[in-house]
Formats: C-alpha cells, sequence, structure tokens
C-alpha cells in the first residue's frame, strides 16, 4: 500500500462526514468527497506542512462544493 492510499483509508471518512454537513446529501458528499482525493494527488505539491492534512483535505472539499453550488445557482 503506498502512502497515498494510507491516507486515503484514514481520512476518506472525515472528508465525507465533513462535506454532509454542508451538503445533507449523501450522494453528492461522497461524488465530492472521491474528487477531492483526486484534486489532492493532482496538488499534492501545493501541500504546505504548516497545516494538518485533514484541514487541507477539508478546504478542497470546500472549495469543490462551493464551485457546485454556484453551477448549480447559474
Amino acid at each position: 500500500m503506498n502512502e497515498f492510499e494510507m491516507i486515503y483509508l484514514k481520512y476518506f471518512n472525515i472528508v465525507y462526514k465533513y462535506l454532509l454537513s454542508i451538503t445533507n446529501n449523501k450522494e453528492i458528499s461522497e461524488d465530492l468527497a472521491q474528487e477531492t482525493f483526486y484534486r489532492a494527488i493532482l496538488n499534492i505539491n501545493s501541500f504546505k506542512s504548516n497545516s494538518k492534512v485533514t484541514t487541507w483535505l477539508c478546504e478542497i472539499a470546500k472549495n469543490l462544493w462551493l464551485n457546485e453550488i454556484s453551477t448549480i445557482r447559474d
């Protein structure tokens, strides 16, 4: 198991529950959680070790949600 797989297994439920708390929708939360980890892989170089991994991942998740709701409103 590589390092990213361990991060995924360790933090997926935290990110999912965070998204569920702001979306109130299981399907959207699961999709956005998956997308969060995809974006994290693409942008791993932007992670600053002065913050927690959960903070970084939840920030990505929040931004994806904000983008999602802005798309819905347009």
